[in-house]
């Protein structure tokens, strides 16, 4: 998560993002996606040690502004399996917290659309290579 933020900060070619990605709930993180979609939005180029006012995770900070150089073809496919390993994880989230109210409907037709749900997440993880990343990126 943090080389996404480094790569999205840094605005590398290669580091193009549609959509915020899934930060476990860590403030930190969101608050440097929503600052990099806020530059593209007026065409800016993000300033990499904005993370220093953006976050407040110190690990974090120092993960994303230390000083690495990554080349374009590695850094790419680590960039895209970065992002496919978040958007796992937040499908994952999303249908764990369908199964649980699932769980807990009683109502038919609300438990059909749950169920539904729950269908649709499944196909999407399964769709979804799986990526060797460890969760300290």
């Amino acid at each position: 998560m943090c080389f996404v933020a480094k790569a999205a900060l840094n605005a590398f070619p290669w580091a193009k993002l549609t959509e915020k990605p899934f930060c476990y709930g860590n403030g930190s993180l969101g608050n440097l996606f929503d600052y990099v979609f806020d530059c593209e939005k007026i065409d800016k180029k993000p300033i990499p040690s904005m993370a220093y006012q953006l976050a407040d995770d110190e690990a974090i900070i120092s993960l994303i502004v230390e000083d690495e150089t990554f080349g374009d073809t590695a850094g790419k496919e680590y960039f895209d399996e970065c992002l496919l390993y978040l958007k796992k994880i937040e499908l994952k989230s999303k249908l764990a917290k369908a199964a649980n109210d699932y769980n807990a409907e009683s109502d038919k037709k609300q438990k059909e659309k749950l169920l539904n749900d729950i269908t649709r997440l499944t196909n999407q993880i399964k769709n979804i290579k799986d990526v060797a990343i460890t969760e300290d990126k």
